[in-house]
């Protein structure tokens, strides 16, 4: 699946980000019946596992995912402009894309309670919020390690998956 190897990859070169929040339309992007599309990093085991408690916790199913090193991701990114390593989650919606702190709110907002009550913090401005995000995402490798490989989706969950 992937051309870069996880000591190789990109994604741990800073990048200059979009704004958290960016209009564009999507809608020919989207598959039918999902609300919005995860890109992660499929190398990296925080992220793995931020996929695994949406794939948990996401009863309704609005979800699809794309490791941003995979195929599946290649026309989002290109279409965002961020190249195939963004350094970051984003997650796309219809009607544009967000990343960081600003892209987890609003996965958390398709959840339903108690998780949707995250969108509360949007109310504290991005910059503030991306702190910490910046923090951890600089150091998710290090603290949390990377796999080998992208991840593989199981059986169950394959229909997820772009």
């Amino acid at each position: 699946m992937p051309t870069t190897s996880p000591t190789t990859s990109p994604l741990t070169a800073p990048q200059r980000l979009p704004p958290p929040r960016t209009r564009a339309d999507f809608s020919d992007l989207i598959p039918a019946g999902a609300e919005g599309v995860v890109l992660f990093d499929g190398y990296c085991h925080l992220c793995d596992r931020s996929v695994q408690f949406v794939l948990d916790h996401d009863r309704r199913r609005v979800f699809r995912f794309a490791p941003s090193q995979s195929p599946g991701a290649a026309p989002f990114l290109a279409r965002c402009g961020l190249g195939s390593a963004p350094g970051t989650i984003v997650f796309v919606e219809r009607d544009g894309w967000s990343v960081r702190s600003t892209a987890a709110i609003r996965m958390a907002r398709q959840l339903g309670l108690p998780w949707s009550l995250a969108t509360i913090a949007l109310i504290v401005p991005a910059p503030l919020r991306d702190v910490a995000y910046r923090v951890i995402a600089r150091n998710r490798l290090r603290w949390f390690g990377q796999r080998d490989t992208c991840r593989i989706p199981t059986p169950e969950e394959t229909g997820q998956f772009l």
